[in-house]
């Protein structure tokens, strides 16, 4: 993601979306949109295939879902039964990852921040009312960094609990790369309050943090390493590493004063 000329950050661009891509968004969007009535505010895509750069088989199709209301556990397990069906239908996609949350989420004092930013800056929609339009604009700051990846500890130990619960080999690249991502995303939190600039592709997360932090050098490289070419044939010895990076990661975010990644 870039920042423009008023040093706002940019937005997704609409694009017709991949040709390869297009059946399972038409899926998903048929399959939350159909029961009546919907639980389903609006839906929106964001990552590799919003930005129209996927690879079919390797890239994951990344989905927001705003209810109208905070979901009971039987629409959890409704939402997951869909994800599981979608995903096995579509090999398209490596997998499918549904973030949920409500209305309620996106203008709450304590989750606004982080639900707008990701709606506004990261996402496009796929179905229902866009609720972008009405959102302002918001400014690299690390605040922002915080707000969308403050929950780095929280997400690395969901990720690797996938993999106990199911670590064949081939499930076990997907999570680890995934992890992976996210910890390299989440290196942003340690930003300067004077930085005006806003990393976007993981090398620029890499480059950013071993200018900062070169001690940390080879432990982010391997992070780059695993988010490209995930080792599966010790999951346990890169589940231990993973775990310590973000343990750092927190520690030093604390030194900074920053808020805690929870």
């Amino acid at each position: 993601m870039t920042v423009d000329r008023n040093g706002k950050l940019s937005t997704v661009e609409d694009r017709p979306f991949q040709a390869a891509f297009r059946p399972v968004l038409e899926a998903v969007s048929s399959q939350l949109t159909d029961a009546a009535p919907s639980p389903l505010h609006s839906l929106y895509v964001y990552g590799s295939v919003a930005a129209g750069v996927a690879r079919p088989g390797i890239s994951d199709l990344d989905l927001c879902l705003v209810l109208k209301a905070p979901p009971t556990e039987a629409e959890r397990a409704d939402f997951e039964r869909i994800r599981r069906a979608i995903e096995a239908e579509h090999p398209v996609v490596s997998k499918i990852d549904f973030d949920i949350g409500s209305i309620e989420d996106v203008f709450a004092p304590d989750t606004r921040l982080a639900w707008q930013v990701w709606l506004k800056h990261y996402c496009r929609c796929l179905a229902g009312a866009d609720l972008r339009d009405a959102l302002p604009l918001f400014q690299p700051s690390r605040a922002v960094a915080v707000a969308i990846n403050g929950d780095v500890a929280q997400v690395l130990e969901r990720y690797l609990g996938r993999i106990a619960e199911e670590p064949a080999p081939e499930h076990a690249r997907r999570v680890i790369r995934a992890a992976a991502r996210k910890l390299i995303r989440s290196t942003n939190i340690l930003r300067h309050p004077s930085d005006t600039d806003w990393p976007e592709t993981l090398e620029d997360h890499v480059r950013k943090f071993q200018a900062r932090f070169p001690e940390q050098g080879r432990e982010i490289l391997y992070l780059l390493e695993q988010a490209t070419t995930p080792d599966a044939l010790d999951p346990d010895r890169v589940a231990d590493r993973l775990r310590a990076f973000a343990t750092w990661l927190r520690a030093r975010s604390d030194m900074d004063g920053g808020a805690r990644p929870e």
